[in-house]
């Protein structure tokens, strides 16, 4: 279908941060503070060279406050000339109350019922006390959209989250409900890119490969 130029076109790249030294220890991150690995640096410079091979030229960079997505945005911002990051909160990754700090193998010694419920698409919240759950995540996810999307009718903006938040903020966009499951993995330093105009918005790339937070 031919869309018309004259529309206001948005492009928006949803990116997940560089590895992270929770990721490179198979830790359950959630909102505790991990800085990059000097793989999860060199991941993102090698985004950066991507990006400008494809010749994108972002008017914004929106990030996370925490380290691990704040310091990839960082590097994007420096490599691509474009000022910021612009921090916003809902753009934190899930709380994970309890079991926030733990390597995968200790929550599942620990809380073994509920770790194994979480492995087939239960959401934390809905079990553990001070856990977020994926409704809530999704409506952050979705708080931030909007944010971005009103300062920006169009042109190209890069957002770096987490692993968690994207398949939340995923599902925001689309408009599927937080009870349906959806699946999409989104290694360190990848992206989707989702287009959009005056009347239509489609998932024009998807990322696949490991998951993580």
């Amino acid at each position: 279908m031919h869309i018309e130029s004259s529309r206001k076109k948005l492009e928006l790249y949803l990116i997940r941060h560089g590895e992270s030294e929770g990721n490179a220890g198979s830790i359950l991150q959630g909102r505790a503070e991990f800085s990059l690995t000097k793989q999860g640096r060199e991941q993102t410079r090698r985004l950066v060279e991507k990006l400008r091979a494809r010749g994108v030229h972002p008017a914004a960079i929106y990030s996370s406050d925490q380290a691990r997505a704040l310091q990839t945005a960082t590097i994007l911002g420096e490599g691509l000339a474009v000022e910021g990051p612009v921090t916003l909160p809902d753009l934190r990754e899930i709380d994970l109350g309890p079991v926030t700090g733990l390597t995968r193998a200790d929550a599942r010694s620990r809380f073994p019922d509920v770790m194994e419920q979480f492995a087939r698409g239960v959401s934390l919240g809905e079990m553990l006390s001070g856990a977020e759950t994926w409704a809530q995540a999704q409506r952050r996810g979705g708080r931030a959209f909007q944010t971005i999307r009103r300062r920006h009718p169009a042109g190209v903006v890069l957002v770096v989250s987490h692993g968690g938040l994207l398949v939340n903020m995923h599902k925001a966009i689309l408009r599927i409900p937080s009870t349906q499951r959806f699946i999409i993995r989104i290694p360190n330093a990848a992206y989707s890119r989702f287009v959009f105009d005056e009347e239509y918005v489609w998932l024009a790339e998807m990322p696949c490969g490991h998951d993580g937070a």
